[in-house]
């Protein structure tokens, strides 16, 4: 069935049924990034890196002593003490600027990680809405033509209508359902991807459509030409 057809289906179907539940994309966002898995890898090397910087500046060859002194007939007195020679090559310094300069990069890769992981979710929650967008159009064509098709063989059946124009019907209704099928396995894939950001998301959830960005104002010569 050409999309011509679809799309004039489309047009006469009747509105869809309200949701119980609807997910926008800044929800999905924040519980994402919310979530303890999530921010436990990408922090990790972050972590890291201070975990490196404070090793770099901590003491690298400290002594320690214990004294204690017991006379006879004083009281025992315990002392204890701990030394630190500074290395004179000037390698501790070196290190501690090492250590500064590795957390400051660890710091931007962290920031881009985070960008590129925002991004990653927009696109899962973006498939998703129109995946279910899709599975919600196909659920309404099926039912339409299902209601032609019966219609038809019906009327060609009595010798009302030909029977080559029941046949077409058929055909397309065999078509709407593949089409249905292939639109449930997309939803059913992106939904996947989905609940593995966010594993405690309700069956019955569905999501909005995400926002638009503003379009673009016109800079072309021909906007600016009197």
């Amino acid at each position: 069935m050409s999309m011509g057809v679809l799309l004039v289906l489309a047009t006469i179907v009747a509105g869809e049924s309200s949701v119980p539940a609807v997910v926008t994309e800044r929800a999905f966002l924040d519980a994402a990034l919310r979530d303890n898995r999530v921010r436990a890898v990408a922090d990790e090397p972050l972590q890291l890196a201070r975990a490196d910087r404070a090793r770099a500046q901590s003491l690298d060859n400290p002594e320690g002593s214990f004294d204690r002194e017991a006379p006879q007939g004083a009281a025992r007195q315990d002392s204890w003490s701990i030394s630190w020679a500074p290395p004179l090559d000037g390698r501790n310094l070196a290190q501690a600027r090492a250590g500064r300069a590795g957390l400051r990069a660890a710091e931007s890769r962290h920031e881009l990680a985070l960008t590129e992981l925002r991004a990653e979710l927009r696109e899962a929650y973006a498939a998703w809405a129109l995946a279910r967008e899709g599975w919600a159009i196909s659920q309404r064509l099926t039912a339409l033509i299902d209601r032609l098709a019966a219609s038809a063989q019906a009327q060609a059946s009595r010798g009302e209508a030909s029977v080559l124009a029941s046949r077409r019907l058929q055909l397309a209704q065999v078509e709407v359902h593949a089409q249905a099928a292939r639109l449930s396995a997309e939803l059913a894939h992106s939904r996947g991807r989905v609940r593995a950001w966010l594993p405690n998301l309700e069956s019955i959830a569905v999501p909005a459509r995400p926002p638009l960005p503003p379009a673009p104002g016109d800079t072309s010569l021909w906007s600016r030409s009197p």
